[in-house]
């Protein structure tokens, strides 16, 4: 299982007061740790964004895959929304090339694409989307 940027930051401040905090004779490094240890619990990550980048690049390569040669990489997309916008049309080309596929049945491709979509949901937190 993936520990999440949360999940790590926890972890560290776990470390910090309950190891490095009692071994510390100085009240300067004290109280440095203690503003340390402040800062880190008010770091809050956004999972959501970062994991459906990354669901981004694994369709991506998916689509890459299938058509044998790779894509003229995207432009770094610096928004939510064009991230969801290209979510959307790389779902859209994953929907088009199994309906151009449809009566062909289940094949080594639907496989792929079911574990692609499965992992890409447990990235998320969620349940994979239906339809796609």
């Amino acid at each position: 299982m993936k520990i999440t940027n949360n999940q790590m930051i926890g972890n560290i401040r776990n470390i910090l007061r309950d190891v490095v905090m009692p071994e510390l004779q100085s009240d300067l490094a004290r109280a440095r740790v203690r503003s340390v240890l402040a800062t880190l619990r008010d770091v809050d990550w956004d999972e959501a964004p970062l994991a459906l980048m990354r669901e981004n690049e694994a369709l991506q390569a998916m689509l890459d895959g299938w058509s044998g040669a790779a894509a003229v990489p995207q432009a770094a997309q610096l928004s939510m929304a064009a991230v969801l916008e290209r979510n959307e049309q790389l779902r859209t080309q994953v929907a088009a090339h199994f309906a151009s596929e449809a009566g062909e049945g289940w094949g080594p491709q639907h496989q792929h694409a079911a574990m692609v979509l499965g992992a890409c949901a447990r990235d998320r937190g969620r349940p994979p989307v239906k339809g796609t």
